[in-house]
């Protein structure tokens, strides 16, 4: 039999899969792995960014990185930065750099492994500061020799039944929407 292949999801609620219904098998990361015949590993904290929910008094937390750090992977999908958009109308350098310490720390810790770089916006129109992040995110990651995808940008169209009660998170069809989207990019990079 096969080793089936790793694949390392990081980042915040979207990837967490938060408000699913208590349905942990319908999010996306679940559910483009289930059909990849890969294992999951999902290291997702709600509300996290590359500044939001990391500061501590000791400094930025980096706990999470280093529990990736310390899992092998054949890809490590990253989708993250969205709760930043609000601290970047005071804080844009500041979450610019923190992308670039975060993939940085990612290299030095997967020099071999390939790692795909992605962000959630729940419609194809980006505000201004959402534009700043997808730039800074896909400048790093090319700086890295990561992937970068805005396959998650967009493809719930901003429609009611693709999201839950909040209006934010993914509703379960909104979860196999983001799935699909973004399944045939994993896919080419595991070369499966």
């Amino acid at each position: 039999m096969p080793k089936r292949p790793v694949i390392v999801f990081y980042g915040d609620s979207i990837v967490s899969g938060y408000a699913r219904a208590g349905a942990p098998d319908y999010r996306w990361s679940t559910l483009v792995s289930a059909r990849l015949g890969a294992q999951e590993r999902n290291f997702s904290q709600d509300g996290m960014g590359f500044l939001a929910q990391r500061e501590t008094t000791a400094g930025r937390d980096n706990s999470f990185l280093d529990e990736v750090r310390d899992t092998s992977a054949d890809l490590i999908v990253t989708c993250l930065g969205v709760n930043d958009i609000p601290l970047m109308r005071e804080r844009d350098a500041e979450v610019a750099q923190a992308i670039g310490l975060d993939f940085s720390r990612l290299k030095a810790a997967h020099p071999h492994t390939p790692v795909l770089v992605t962000m959630f916006y729940p419609i194809p129109e980006l505000s201004e500061r959402s534009g700043r992040l997808r730039m800074y995110l896909e400048q790093a990651a090319a700086e890295h020799g990561f992937y970068f995808s805005d396959a998650l940008i967009g493809p719930l169209q901003g429609l009611p039944s693709n999201f839950s009660n909040d209006g934010i998170h993914p509703s379960m069809r909104g979860h196999a929407e983001l799935a699909l989207a973004i399944e045939d990019t994993i896919a080419r990079l595991l070369d499966v």
